[in-house]
């Protein structure tokens, strides 16, 4: 059996590994875990670094190893990331978010506690607020 996404369902509150690209060249990229927060419908737009893409995509929050930032108010910690599989204690970099296409998504590897995914869904509608 295969291990690609499109044979997998994507759910929002799931941690993924996907191959996240960096901010200076979007060409490259970092295979790091993200947590998925809502499908993208061909109805909804993201200007959060848009990704042009035809198949199906998610808005997604990078996750990451290093602390909570001061001079960022929307990283949020992942108060239980052992229950998200996650290797080490990790922080949601909200700021980070992108709209990340299906062929993007190496594998799953857990899903958020709920405490924790409201919370960093709640930290994203405020970017949103903040922002647009």
């Amino acid at each position: 059996m295969s291990n690609s996404s499109t044979e997998n369902n994507i759910n929002p509150q799931e941690v993924w590994l996907a191959k996240f690209p960096y901010e200076e060249d979007s060409t490259k990229y970092k295979i790091r875990p993200v947590m998925v927060l809502q499908e993208v419908s061909e109805k909804q737009m993201m200007s959060v670094l848009e990704i042009e893409t035809n198949e199906p995509s998610y808005i997604s929050v990078k996750v990451t190893k290093h602390k909570v930032r001061l001079d960022d108010p929307y990283d949020t910690e992942i108060i239980k990331w052992k229950e998200a599989n996650l290797d080490k204690k990790s922080v949601a970099r909200v700021s980070k978010t992108i709209n990340l296409p299906e062929s993007q998504f190496v594998r799953k590897i857990g899903i958020a506690d709920d405490e924790d995914f409201v919370r960093i869904l709640t930290k994203f509608i405020e970017f949103l607020n903040d922002n647009i």
